[in-house]
């Protein structure tokens, strides 16, 4: 039912009823009243993107969307397609998506330049992956006019999230690993240095499924820095008697090692997909591996921004699902149909 519907059943104009729904004091409040009344009892729900469209002549609103640059390209270039198509949509509304890019390992400089943007600029929406959670909450707090989403990492409850579920995606290739090896098989799983978003909860869901399937001749080996110390793997009791490595970190890096060290035929289990992953699950030296849905990401975060915007204040926290990836699907993973499938998506 729309608001012209409404005002005829109440023998009013259609102006009326979207004061009375706008909360305008110069409503008689008996009017108001039956407004809300008939609106409850018919589950009437206001068109946000409808009101957006109706207002195009106000000023523009802007977005802001800070995100970073890691050791993994596809994961900004996801994102960044994904608030891309978003950008599409909304241009339309008078809304503007500005980008910021930051290196994942400068989070003082994203801080600044989020102290920057809301003290200088006309700011209405962010989106942002916070590296130094509590400097970000405490920059936010000042500004609650400002609605903001954040990715892959909360700040607190009452902000809306939009993440990669990292830990279901340990457990599904744990899970993997522990059907296709043989009772008698080793593994060495590498724990390193944290890329702050991901390797965490990849080995912690990783290891908790081989400990649910109660697998033997796992060794776990902590490397510090292994992008600099790769020639510690040699030294790792057992390397040489290993079947499988897993590693979330420097994946290309570590393969070469063990070509470099004949250790090749050691298969590697892996999180994350990039150019240089592809083509060692092409040879056959990567067994499986996931990939995130950063594109989706990137899109339903820009959604919710704008929804905020247009007045839909409803909270969300949603974790996107991941692809698991064998030689056998390269192919379709690097078709990625995502754009075509999501662009029309909407969670209104």
């Amino acid at each position: 039912m729309t608001q012209k519907e409404i005002a005829a059943i109440l023998g009013i104009s259609r102006a009326t009823v979207a004061r009375a729904l706008k909360g305008d004091e110069n409503i008689k409040p008996e009017t108001r009243r039956r407004v809300l009344d008939l609106c409850e009892e018919v589950g009437y729900k206001k068109n946000y993107i409808s009101s957006v469209l109706a207002n195009k002549n106000q000023r523009k609103k802007n977005i802001y969307a800070f995100l970073i640059r890691s050791k993994n390209e596809n994961y900004l270039n996801g994102i960044v397609e994904g608030l891309e198509i978003l950008q599409e949509e909304i241009t339309k509304y008078n809304v503007n998506l500005e980008l910021i890019v930051t290196d994942i390992d400068k989070p003082e400089d994203q801080l600044m330049k989020v102290r920057t943007v809301l003290k200088y600029s006309d700011v209405d929406g962010i989106i942002i992956i916070p590296l130094l959670q509590d400097e970000i909450e405490e920059a936010l707090e000042e500004y609650s006019e400002v609605h903001v989403v954040t990715l892959d990492k909360k700040i607190n409850d009452r902000i809306s999230f939009i993440g990669s579920d990292y830990k279901s995606s340990g457990r599904i290739v744990g899970g993997i690993y522990s059907k296709l090896s043989r009772e008698d098989d080793r593994i060495i799983v590498l724990d390193s240095d944290e890329d702050k978003i991901s390797s965490r909860d990849y080995l912690e869901g990783f290891m908790e499924q081989l400990n649910l399937n109660r697998r033997e001749g796992v060794e776990v080996s902590y490397i510090e820095d292994l992008n600099n110390n790769l020639d510690e793997i040699a030294n790792i009791e057992g390397i040489r008697e290993a079947q499988y490595i897993y590693t979330t970190r420097h994946v290309s890096k570590v393969a070469s090692f063990l070509r470099d060290i004949e250790l090749e035929e050691i298969k590697i289990i892996s999180n994350g997909i990039d150019r240089d992953t592809i083509e060692l699950l092409r040879d056959d030296r990567i067994v499986v591996a996931t990939k995130e849905n950063y594109f989706l990401q990137g899109y339903l975060a820009g959604k919710v921004v704008f929804n905020k915007l247009s007045g839909d204040r409803t909270h969300i926290d949603y974790k996107t699902k991941s692809e698991v990836v064998f030689k056998e699907n390269i192919g379709q993973i690097e078709a990625n149909h995502e754009k075509d499938i999501f662009k029309n998506f909407n969670i209104l």
